[in-house]
C-alpha cells in the first residue's frame, strides 16, 4: 500500500508521465519501487471515484459553482470548482467538453449538468456562479435561471488595460520595440550580455496588463546597462521627456499591482467595492468598469446586495437585492406562521428587528462566495507544465542523450554555482 500510494503522491504532485513509475532511469533515482503502469493507471481511476464520492457526500443541497475556459494547442478545457459554505472550493473536473465544435451555451451547459449529475446533484443545486464577465457566462446563468457574480480580477484588468492605453499613448509600443530588439541582442552576443547583468528584457503579454509593469520594471533597471552597452540603440530608446512619463508610470502601476495583488489573496465583495471605488477616485476613467452599476456587471442586484450583506448593512437592500438573496436567507430569521401567530404580527416584526439589531443577520455568512475566479487562473497556469510544451525540451535531450554525459552535465552545474 505504501508503494501504490508513494507513486500516486509523487507522479500526480510532480505532474510526472504515469510511465515514470516503471522507467528503469526513474526508478535508479527513486526509493520506491517499480509498479506496472497499467496497475497504477487502475490505483489511480479508483482513487478519483473514491474521492469524487466523498465530495458527492460533503456537498450540501445548495450550492454555487465557479468555473472557467482554457484553450491549448486546439484543445478546449472546462475548470470547474464547487463553492459551498463551510468547505474549501473543491475540484469537480477539469475536462474538455465533449462537443468541442460547438462551443456555446448549450454545450456549456450539458457539460456542467453532466458533472454536477456525478455528484448526485441536479439544476436545483445550483444558487449562483461565480465566473468571467463575458456574455457567454451570462447566457448560462440565464439557462440556470441563477445570478452570475462576475470575476472582480477580469473587470480590473480591463479597466487597468484601458487607463494605460488612454493614459500613455505609445509609450508601451515603443519600450516593447526596444526590448525585442534587446532580447535578439542578448542571444547574438549572450557572453558580452552575461558579464555585464543577470537581467532579461521582458516584452508583455497583450492580455495581462500585469506584463506591461514587469516590462517597465526592467526597462528602468536596464537603462544604464543599455545606453553603456548598445549606443547604436540610441533611436529606439525613450525621450528624456518620456523617461519622466516611464517613471510616473511606474509609480501608478505599483499602486495598482498592489490592488491585483489585494484580488489574489481572500477578500470580501464589499473589500473589493471599497478598492475599486478608491481606484475610481483617483483614476476616474476606470470607472467604465469599476463602478457599482458598470455596464459589465453581469447582474448589478446581486453583486450589490453581496457588498451591503457582507459589509454589514443590510438595512441598504433594495426590494430588488432583498429579492435576489431570498435563497440565502436564514431559516432562524424567519418565523413560521404558527410563531407569528401566537406572538402576534407586530410582536413578531419587533421580535425579527431585535435580532437584527443584535447583530444576527437574516442571511447566511455569504462571505464564502468568492469576488474573483482566480482559482480557475491559477489551475489553467498549473495545466501548461503538463501539456506538450515540455515535449520539446524532454525529447531533444533523449533523442541526443549520446552528445552528452555526466561529465558535461558536471560543467553545467559547476557553472551555475560559478555565476551566482
Amino acid at each position: 500500500e505504501r508503494n501504490a500510494f508513494g507513486w500516486l503522491d509523487h507522479l500526480t504532485g510532480s505532474m510526472l508521465p504515469f510511465t515514470s513509475c516503471e522507467d528503469p532511469l526513474f526508478l535508479q533515482y527513486s526509493r520506491l519501487k517499480k509498479m506496472d503502469s497499467d496497475t497504477f493507471l487502475q490505483y489511480a481511476h479508483l482513487l478519483v471515484a473514491s474521492v469524487e464520492e466523498k465530495i458527492s457526500k460533503e456537498l450540501p443541497d445548495k450550492g454555487g459553482i465557479m468555473f472557467d475556459h482554457w484553450t491549448d494547442s486546439g484543445n478546449h478545457y472546462v475548470g470547474l470548482f464547487s463553492v459551498t459554505p463551510g468547505s474549501p472550493l473543491r475540484l469537480l473536473t477539469l475536462s474538455p467538453l465533449q462537443n468541442e465544435e460547438a462551443l456555446d451555451t448549450e454545450s456549456h451547459v450539458v457539460f456542467l449538468e453532466d458533472t454536477l449529475e456525478i455528484y448526485g446533484k441536479g439544476r436545483d443545486f445550483l444558487q449562483f456562479i461565480v465566473g468571467n464577465n463575458c456574455n457567454l457566462m451570462k447566457s448560462i446563468a440565464n439557462v440556470f435561471n441563477v445570478p452570475l457574480l462576475g470575476c472582480a480580477s477580469h473587470r480590473f484588468n480591463l479597466a487597468v488595460q484601458q487607463l494605460l492605453d488612454e493614459k500613455y499613448p505609445g509609450i508601451m509600443v515603443k519600450l516593447k520595440e526596444l526590448m525585442k530588439r534587446l532580447n535578439r541582442l542578448k542571444l547574438k552576443q549572450w557572453g558580452k550580455w552575461r558579464h555585464k547583468t543577470k537581467l532579461s528584457p521582458v516584452v508583455y503579454n497583450d492580455t495581462r496588463w500585469s506584463g506591461k509593469y514587469a516590462m517597465v520594471r526592467e526597462y528602468l533597471q536596464l537603462k544604464e546597462f543599455i545606453d553603456d552597452m548598445y549606443p547604436d540603440l540610441v533611436d529606439y530608446l525613450p525621450s528624456t521627456q518620456e523617461q519622466i512619463v516611464i517613471q510616473e508610470m511606474n509609480e501608478v502601476m505599483s499602486k495598482l499591482e498592489s490592488v491585483t495583488d489585494a484580488l489574489q489573496g481572500k477578500v470580501t465583495m464589499e473589500e473589493v467595492r471599497i478598492l475599486f471605488d478608491s481606484v475610481i477616485e483617483e483614476f476616474p476613467s476606470t470607472g467604465g468598469y469599476l463602478a457599482a452599476g458598470a455596464e459589465i456587471v453581469p447582474n448589478v442586484a446581486f453583486e450589490n446586495a453581496l457588498v451591503k450583506v457582507t459589509g454589514k448593512k443590510e438595512e441598504m437592500l433594495t426590494m430588488e437585492e432583498k429579492e435576489i438573496l431570498k435563497p440565502f436567507k436564514r431559516a432562524s430569521i424567519q418565523l413560521t406562521s404558527e410563531e407569528e401567530k401566537e406572538l402576534g404580527f407586530a410582536a413578531a416584526i419587533l421580535q425579527q428587528a431585535k435580532k437584527r439589531k443584535l447583530g444576527e443577520s437574516e442571511y447566511e455568512d455569504l462571505t464564502f462566495i468568492p469576488p474573483t475566479c482566480n482559482q480557475c487562473e491559477r489551475l489553467f497556469s498549473q495545466c501548461y507544465e503538463i501539456t506538450p510544451r515540455n515535449l520539446k525540451m524532454v525529447m531533444f535531450l533523449k533523442l541526443n542523450r549520446s552528445m552528452w554525459n555526466l561529465e558535461e552535465v558536471s560543467q553545467i552545474v559547476r557553472r551555475k554555482k560559478n555565476d551566482k
